[in-house]
């Protein structure tokens, strides 16, 4: 299959509806939580927006299996996977740290007491996702892209692994529940605050 017909292929138009509905969610959440409009109910209906994210992650993994399962057989599918990824997302993320550390050079509502070398390293490398004092230190909604990098480099490992994709049913399962009773939790008990949640 060439790219263009890859391409062709790839477009997938339920894909691109919940990503839609995922992005309204999530410009609603923000909106309110900016403006509330102070009638309660639509208020607290926009506020489920905040699920937004995960449906755009659910979306993003369903959309990865797709395009993996479309150039199945390629050569070196899981170094050009890599390589679409990474071009994908690092370049304008490394342009986003200077810029925000250029436009927070006073501090901002998330680090108000500073940046530290450490976290400009760690969100260069996308592991702020890790330490929760730099998920957000540098690029205001910057753990998104530690999420995303994590999952990136998880990913061709599980799908080249696990032949039977309902286990893939079963892992999100089990990762979610592992979150919610264990590394939540812990991570409130450690650190404080809201834990891991968006």
């Amino acid at each position: 299959m060439n790219n263009k017909s890859l391409v062709n292929a790839s477009r997938n138009n339920t894909f691109d509806l919940l990503r839609g509905m995922a992005i309204l969610c999530v410009i609603g959440v923000h909106t309110v939580q900016t403006f509330p409009t102070q009638f309660n109910c639509f208020d607290r209906i926009l506020e489920l927006g905040r699920f937004g994210v995960q449906l755009f992650f659910f979306v993003s993994a369903l959309t990865m299996c797709y395009m993996w399962s479309l150039r199945n057989g390629e050569a070196h599918q899981v170094g050009k996977f890599y390589l679409r990824r990474f071009l994908r997302i690092a370049p304008l993320f490394w342009i986003a740290i200077p810029a925000y550390l250029w436009l927070n050079r006073g501090g901002d509502h998330w680090m108000q007491e500073g940046i530290s070398l450490l976290q400009i390293v760690l969100t260069t490398a996308f592991l702020h996702g890790f330490r929760p004092d730099s998920i957000n230190a540098i690029v205001p909604g910057g753990w998104s892209i530690a999420v995303e990098m994590t999952f990136y480099l998880i990913f061709p490992l599980l799908i080249t692994q696990i032949n039977c994709r309902v286990y893939f049913l079963y892992l999100a399962i089990a990762s979610y529940f592992l979150n919610v009773i264990f590394i939540n939790p812990i991570v409130i008990a450690l650190w404080g605050g809201g834990g891991w949640n968006a």
